[in-house]
């Protein structure tokens, strides 16, 4: 099939109030992820618990310096989100693109980023929030493995659900 212009189309994407939902998520989450370490950073031993099993017991001490990795990565699933969604026509798609559902399907592929990234940076805003809690002695980990899972089963449902929206919207 000949296309008339460029391939993949050039096109605005719809900005849906569910898109807009999902970036204030992500900066909500991002916000309490980088404001969590710095606000209890100096609270915070010389050696925090670094990792932990699936019982939820801390199985190694490190420096609390690495306090600050999941909000360094939080900052680049932050920025890197709000580029992707600049350069939608770049993206991998599942389904065939036309002028007409390129609009539609550019706009699902941004709610599909906005919505992987608050989902990351909420648990990541959780983990650290753990790791807090168990380095002053408030709390332990053995809860989070089951909302980490929690997390990621919805994680992947969104993804699948965002997927199947493209393949209606064809």
């Amino acid at each position: 099939m000949m296309t008339s212009g460029p391939y993949p189309p050039r096109v605005q994407a719809e900005q849906s109030n569910v898109q807009r939902f999902f970036q204030q998520v992500a900066r909500l989450a991002l916000l309490a992820l980088v404001l969590m370490p710095a606000f209890h950073y100096g609270n915070l031993p010389e050696q925090i618990p670094q990792n932990f099993n699936a019982a939820g017991e801390f199985r190694g001490m490190g420096s609390k310096i690495w306090i600050w990795l999941l909000p360094a990565i939080g900052v680049v699933v932050f920025f890197g989100a709000n580029w992707l969604t600049k350069w939608p026509h770049k993206h991998n798609y599942p389904v065939h693109l036309t002028e007409q559902n390129a609009p539609r399907i550019y706009g699902i592929s941004n709610c599909l980023l906005w919505f992987v990234a608050a989902v990351l940076l909420t648990l990541s805003a959780f983990i650290t929030h753990v790791y807090i809690q168990a380095a002053l002695g408030i709390a332990n980990a053995a809860g989070a493995v089951g909302v980490i899972l929690l997390f990621l089963a919805i994680l992947f449902a969104g993804i699948f659900y965002f997927i199947g929206k493209m393949f209606k919207a064809q």
